[in-house]
């Protein structure tokens, strides 16, 4: 279980665990179909994204994502602001674009497995922060 401190309340008024939509991205992407694996896309994006943005105290708001990307660089964290970009740029495709402009983007499952494998590798690093 995530313990850090996050701006994100459950009803119950509890922190919630942003490790939870990692959790829901391998539900979803067990499936073959595409509106759940461009969510399961999405879904680890935002796993990774909210650890980093507690880890790096960036404070919520209108530029957020900017601000996370922004604060890995001052700290020297280029391949993992690479990856962020990464898993961030994907999730704009799975969210945005409703025909592939390329081949590799059309193939949702291997989008989702790429996906998958690349915030697996970040997750250990992004909790160090």
């Amino acid at each position: 279980m995530f313990n850090g401190e996050l701006e994100l309340l459950t009803p119950s008024g509890e922190a919630f665990d942003p490790l939870l939509f990692l959790t829901l991205a391998r539900e979803l992407g067990q499936s073959d179909d595409q509106s759940k694996l461009r969510t399961a896309v999405g879904r680890a994006y935002y796993a990774v994204f909210l650890v980093a943005r507690d880890r790096l105290s960036v404070v919520a708001g209108e530029k957020t994502h900017k601000e996370v990307f922004e604060s890995l660089k001052r700290r020297n964290q280029f391949k993992l602001r690479d990856q962020m970009m990464s898993l961030y740029r994907l999730r704009q495709v799975a969210d945005y674009e409703m025909v592939g402009v390329d081949e590799r983007s059309k193939n949702w499952k291997s989008n989702w497995i790429r996906q998958e494998k690349l915030a697996d590798a970040m997750l250990s690093a992004v909790q160090r922060l």
